[in-house]
């Protein structure tokens, strides 16, 4: 093949395949909703539905909202001008005992109407204004970051609920076995094999066996309760929880890094942007205070009525007064005290203290997110020794089976092999349960759970 036809073969060929890599890296790439354990647990992701709009925290967090939308219309209002009336209708009597004595009498119809428009107040007024703003976003932070710690605690106390499911199991299992137990020793003492202190012993592990399961049972139900209530929801009903916990999606350390890399940074991070937003509004509190002592300029309008008809023993009088005018005003505080000095002193500290939590809050995430990566790869090689654990007991449950079927083992062996198979199985899940934690935690600090599409993206967005 001629060289030119082989360079035009290439630029032909090479963006085909380039395409289609890209396509399948795309395909493989490990998505967040295949992280989360909802993924296998429908239940769980309609308690997850339910919290992002009725738990209590929620419901707790959007009052506050309220509240502070409130605030900022109060402090927005000082901008606006301001519109009054007043109107009345009088009725006097007046008796004379002097002079030529009489009774007079009269009524009167009254207005007053006006409006008041603050004109220059050395933008003290928009600071305040600002503030307001400030706080409702403030308050917007405060709920994603309050949300995304709501996800992981529904997420881990479910997952936990699991565990208190298998344990009650595995304490049903052992009861039984050590009622088996008692009536096994009860029938060799009364044949004489053994002594009545085999049976006592037999007693005792048979109340231990009762007194674990109802501990259990009592765990069991109380976690359903606090589930219920952190969720808001009446009740956790046992039969929608599941028996066991699936194996999570595999993931090495370095996809998790990349979760980070890929994810907000965390000076993005709502949270991050609060803090730039206190040391705004400790600025504008120093602008507020600043300009206390400085003369303001409003300006007002207005127009009354006075109408007055008196009636005297031999004549009525009519009086009608309008009035009408425009007036510029200058109010101005020369000396308050020092207050406004204590003022600018508290403004400039506010601020320091603002920077100075917004250093550490940066300090500390950087720190956590390292620490939670750490945490995670310890978690994924715990979860591999406890899931070679679980087959090695697998195997062993086998190898009793046949035996005991070969008649090479006697039948109490077996049930101890699966007493050891349900060890393994909750010790499988609750690594498994330790890889979904920390999957949550490294989303959260990501900022990339698919639950956060439940709230409005102003919430997270990185403009102020």
């Amino acid at each position: 093949m001629h060289q030119p036809a082989r360079f035009i073969l290439l630029w032909i060929v090479l963006p085909i395949f380039w395409g289609g890599a890209v396509a399948f890296a795309d395909e493989a790439a490990l998505q967040p909703e295949q992280m989360v354990p909802e993924s296998q647990m429908p239940f769980l992701g309609e308690l997850l539905e339910h919290a992002s709009r009725q738990a209590p925290q929620v419901l707790l967090k959007n009052i506050e909202l309220a509240q502070m939308e409130s605030s900022r219309l109060s402090a927005a209002s000082a901008r606006l001008p301001s519109v009054y009336a007043s109107a009345r209708e009088s009725y006097d009597a007046v008796s004379l005992s002097s002079g030529e004595g009489g009774y007079n009498k009269g009524t009167g119809f009254f207005y007053n109407v006006g409006a008041r428009q603050p004109l220059f107040h050395w933008g003290a007024l928009a600071a305040s204004a600002k503030i307001g703003e400030l706080g409702v976003k403030m308050k917007q932070r405060e709920y994603a970051d309050a949300y995304i710690t709501l996800l992981t605690s529904v997420r881990s106390q479910f997952l936990g609920l699991v565990l208190h499911k298998m344990t009650v199991a595995r304490r049903e299992a052992s009861l039984a076995l050590a009622q088996d137990q008692y009536k096994l020793t009860s029938q060799k003492v009364a044949d004489g094999a053994l002594g009545r202190a085999y049976l006592r012993a037999a007693d005792y592990e048979l109340k231990e066996s009762e007194l674990a399961l109802n501990r259990a049972r009592s765990d069991f139900r109380n976690a359903r309760r606090l589930l219920a209530i952190l969720v808001g929801v009446s009740d956790v009903p046992e039969e929608r929880v599941p028996n066991s916990i699936e194996c999570p999606v595999s993931i090495e350390r370095g996809q998790a890094a990349n979760f980070m890399v890929s994810g907000r940074a965390v000076d993005q991070l709502p949270m991050a942007q609060y803090y730039r937003m206190r040391i705004e509004q400790g600025k504008l509190d120093y602008k507020i205070a600043k300009y206390r002592l400085y003369p303001k300029v409003d300006i007002s309008l207005g127009t009354s009525l006075d109408n007055q008809i008196s009636t005297y023993s031999s004549t009525v009088e009519q009086a009608s007064t309008y009035r009408h005018y425009v007036a510029l005003s200058v109010n101005w505080n020369i000396f308050d005290g020092f207050a406004t000095k204590g003022a600018k002193q508290r403004a400039i500290a506010d601020r320091q203290w603002a920077e100075r939590l917004y250093a550490n809050y940066l300090s500390n995430t950087s720190s956590s997110r390292q620490y939670l990566l750490e945490q995670l790869d310890i978690v994924l090689q715990s979860s591999l020794l406890a899931e070679s654990r679980l087959e090695d007991a697998l195997g062993s449950v086998r190898y009793a089976d046949a035996e005991v079927a070969a008649g090479r083992m006697a039948e109490a062996q077996r049930v101890q092999s699966y007493a050891s198979l349900r060890d393994a199985e909750i010790n499988a899940a609750s690594a498994r349960y330790a890889i979904y934690v920390k999957l949550s935690e490294l989303l959260g600090a990501a900022w990339a759970d698919p639950m956060l599409k439940k709230i409005p993206s102003s919430f997270l967005s990185y403009d102020r």
